[in-house]
């Protein structure tokens, strides 16, 4: 049976999100750190239940470009994670100085109304639907952006903590843009260069998406073919490109 694929923050939710907690330094500080490392909320504030013991200042490797964190999870099983700066100054900022022990004094439950209420007050929807917003959607937004924006899945597992051909793979369904150009192969819709009549400026055009119902072949008279204006911007003329099957004839206005 396969697996759901997880919620996640795009980035406008993140931004409008962030920006309803940045009158609160701590509150700010802990989704900023959760966006900006991927850890479970357990791992960044402790719960005694379950055998976290949360993230102390001796954990933050300051000296490191970008910072590290020496993560404690279960059992006392360590890994290391990559945080932006950002995130870090923004727990110093909360700590003001102090300079030892646990950074975060609440409950992982308490994070989860949090989550919550700033879901409400940023507008997003189905902010009343239980775990539709909860602090755990950080962690998939931060493995989601890291597979996207790389495609490196190795990076994506050793920062998420998962085990290797475990279920950092799911995140690959979430993102589709790395597979469009090869899809466009596929279907016959690379994109196709020309140049400018007048100046030989190049640029490039896709088929229009009626595609599909154009002529066979291109045609003198052009009588079959869609038409399509590009406007030069170094010198000015309107390229036409009349599209047939196999590509486009350019004339000139």
């Amino acid at each position: 049976m396969g697996r759901k694929l997880p919620y996640f923050f795009h980035p406008q939710e993140k931004e409008v999100f962030l920006k309803a907690c940045e009158d609160n330094p701590r509150n700010h500080a802990i989704f900023q750190t959760l966006f900006d490392s991927g850890m479970r909320i357990s791992e960044l504030v402790g719960d005694k239940r379950t055998g976290y013991r949360g993230l102390y200042f001796e954990d933050i490797n300051f000296e490191s470009d970008p910072p590290e964190i020496r993560v404690h999870g279960k059992g006392d099983q360590e890994r290391v994670v990559i945080i932006s700066s950002r995130a870090v100054q923004e727990i110093l900022s909360f700590l003001g100085d102090r300079r030892s022990g646990r950074i975060f004094d609440i409950t992982p439950r308490m994070v989860q109304k949090l989550a919550r209420k700033y879901a409400k007050e940023a507008g997003l929807p189905d902010w009343d639907k239980r775990g539709r917003w909860s602090p755990h959607k950080a962690r998939h937004t931060h493995i989601t952006e890291i597979v996207s924006k790389t495609h490196d899945l190795a990076a994506a597992q050793e920062q998420a903590g998962h085990k290797p051909g475990g279920y950092t793979s799911i995140y690959l369904h979430l993102d589709t843009e790395y597979r469009k150009p090869v899809m466009k192969k596929v279907f016959g819709e690379t994109e196709r260069k020309y140049a400018c009549l007048r100046c030989g400026d190049p640029f490039e055009a896709l088929p229009p998406d009626d595609r599909r119902t154009i002529a066979t072949r291109l045609k003198k008279d052009y009588k079959d073919n869609i038409k399509v204006e590009y406007e030069c911007p170094k010198c000015g003329l309107k390229n036409v490109l009349y599209w047939g099957d196999r590509g486009a004839d350019i004339t000139a206005v």
